[in-house]
């Protein structure tokens, strides 16, 4: 994860975009470039999602990280679950079409080989209130990721318990991102206060009528905590 700590050094932020826009194709490619032209100040990392690929197209998608690859860091938010080949076989296939990293449920257990093809991130704990088998099985999930080689793990920021509890057992090994802030109730900064190292937001920027005046508002409430 050279790139995306190199940008958040070089941009002082912490802040990950989930750009999660579907519908309209061209709507969605102009909404979606349009935001990242603009937001490449504040945002290190831009998360894409199922809506989003499914809407523009994989070769759209290349396009849209070939003309930002530079800005940003790009994480594949696919929570993979499959066999392993079938893993590897979409991870080839994220690589070649430019994104730096995959999101993957750890559960299955399946994802051994892909951590030499592309960055993973391994779903440790979500956000939405009935996740409870991932609090069940917390411990289980997060020592076979270690096992497996990630390099990161997902940890909803309004789950700081479990952020703490990671941060804890983990150290420095792993990177840890929350999202759910916004109108999931984390608050800008809070995750970052518990433990985590970035903190993911998409509605509360991509539905704002001042998408960089939000973003450097949450940018700022994160400086604050990291710089005092």
């Amino acid at each position: 994860m050279e790139k995306l700590w190199r940008l958040s050094e070089d941009k002082h932020s912490r802040l990950v975009l989930a750009l999660d826009l579907h519908g309209d194709k061209e709507h969605v490619l102009r909404k979606a470039k349009g935001l990242l032209d603009e937001l490449r100040d504040y945002v290190v990392a831009v998360k894409v999602g199922y809506p989003l690929v499914l809407t523009m197209g994989l070769s759209s998608l290349e396009d849209l990280i070939e003309d930002h690859h530079d800005d940003y860091y790009f994480i594949a938010d696919f929570k993979l679950a499959d066999v392993p080949h079938t893993n590897e076989a979409i991870c080839r296939l994220l690589k070649d079409h430019g994104l730096d990293a995959v999101i993957v449920h750890l559960f299955t257990m399946s994802i051994d080989k892909i951590s030499e093809i592309m960055d993973v991130i391994g779903v440790l704990m979500m956000s939405h209130p009935t996740a409870v088998l991932f609090e069940k099985c917390f411990n289980e999930l997060l020592d076979y990721g270690l096992r497996a080689g990630i390099k990161g793990v997902v940890i909803g920021a309004t789950k700081p318990q479990y952020i703490k509890l990671a941060r804890k057992v983990i150290g420095k090994k792993l990177t840890i991102f929350s999202p759910g802030i916004g109108p999931q109730g984390g608050v800008p900064g809070q995750a970052l206060s518990e433990g985590a190292d970035f903190e993911i937001v998409g509605r509360l920027i991509v539905r704002s009528e001042e998408p960089s005046r939000e973003a450097m508002k949450i940018v700022d409430a994160q400086r604050k905590v990291i710089y005092g």
